[in-house]
């Protein structure tokens, strides 16, 4: 596994295009172009922690990403060719493994508006399934089938996975949680959490104050668990108890989150962790409402970052030439100053603000970063 992971690394790493080359050739020369399935070095978690983000950082911007999935490859590319069963399509299957492997990578808004892209492919076509193939520049389906099951298992996995931060070593006795829930949800619901003859569930809640996790044992053995939180950009953690006694934790300031950790612990019956907190920032998932022949002119949210020593967050979002939208931010911040957008409406921790995008340039979609300095 050790000489796989340094080939990997090493000879299929295209330094010229910070990316993973898409293939091997008979003659030991690499097929050089990017691809979606440039995601799966980082899916078995077998990728250098900087190559994992610069390969996944692909996945959001305006070349591969859509409302409704990720392509096979950008629109930029040689090969992208409508009407094609790979290279001009999307599949839910590729799009939750570009969710997972941003998830991997540490770009977690991006995993999850992913992920939820092809969640709610259920409703579309065969109802309570998800479609094979769908069309790169419009929503449709292009065949061949319409209720395909490993399509459907790449829209969960990477929530199990990604948002919960879910790891089981049943040999080593060990359960790993690590969630990382959308900045606007206030409360969540997780059960039948198992691993082999063990089982748990988690209940998650926000308010203006506290976010809270309760952890319980649901089976008769006790679990080793290893837990941490992953929280907004911004946030500043004034204290963590366990079942009402403060506890010491670890921050890691992350490009996208702040990433805090207990040490390990033992679940036996029920704990409830509180993370006292103020102040934080993130982009919520911002996703149109999908409809048969949709075109492909929605935002991309491409990245998102925080500078600590000027209170600046940036935006990077990428649009649809001469086009406007509306963007909703979680902020319970105060904000100072605003650069590249217009605020239009404010509601308690949320605000909406407008970007417009020029109507320039020959490219169907233009680059631009928004900026809010935080008090």
């Amino acid at each position: 596994m050790i000489h796989v992971t340094h080939l990997i690394n090493e000879n299929f790493w295209n330094e010229s295009m910070q990316f993973f080359n898409h293939g091997l050739m008979i003659d030991d020369s690499y097929q050089e172009y990017k691809t979606v399935l440039g995601a799966l070095p980082l899916v078995f978690n077998i990728a250098d922690p900087i190559k994992s983000y610069q390969t996944a950082s692909n996945f959001s911007n305006k070349y591969f990403s859509t409302d409704w999935g990720v392509r096979t490859v950008g629109y930029n590319s040689p090969f992208f060719g409508l009407g094609g069963y790979a290279y001009g399509n999307i599949f839910p299957f590729h799009t939750g493994l570009a969710a997972l492997a941003e998830y991997q990578a540490g770009l977690r808004f991006q995993g999850f508006r992913h992920a939820y892209s092809t969640l709610r492919l259920f409703n579309s076509w065969d109802y309570g399934n998800i479609a094979e193939v769908i069309h790169g520049n419009k929503f449709n389906f292009t065949g061949i089938c319409p209720h395909q099951q490993w399509s459907s298992s790449m829209a969960l996995r990477p929530l199990y996975e990604g948002m919960l931060g879910m790891k089981t070593d049943a040999i080593q006795d060990s359960l790993t949680l690590s969630p990382a829930f959308p900045v606007d949800w206030t409360y969540a619901r997780i059960k039948n959490i198992r691993m082999a003859d063990k089982r748990m569930g988690m209940n998650y809640e926000r308010t203006d104050k506290q976010y809270k996790y309760v952890l319980t044992n649901n089976g008769d053995k006790p679990i080793n668990l290893n837990f941490s939180i992953v929280l907004p950009l911004a946030t500043t953690i004034e204290g963590i108890s366990i079942n009402g006694e403060n506890v010491h934790y670890n921050i890691e300031r992350e490009r996208q989150n702040v990433h805090v950790s207990i040490a390990p612990m033992t679940l036996e019956n029920k704990k409830e962790i509180i993370v006292t907190y103020k102040g934080g920032i993130g982009v919520l998932t911002n996703i149109p409402i999908l409809y048969n022949d949709m075109p492909d002119e929605g935002i991309r949210m491409e990245s998102e970052c925080f500078d600590e020593e000027t209170n600046t967050y940036t935006l990077k979002l990428a649009g649809a030439k001469g086009k406007s939208y509306d963007i909703e931010i979680f902020t319970p911040s105060d904000i100072i100053e605003i650069t590249g957008v217009t605020e239009v409406s404010r509601k308690k921790d949320h605000v909406t603000y407008r970007v417009l995008f020029p109507d320039k340039g020959k490219e169907p979609f233009i680059d631009q970063s928004i900026k809010l300095k935080i008090k």
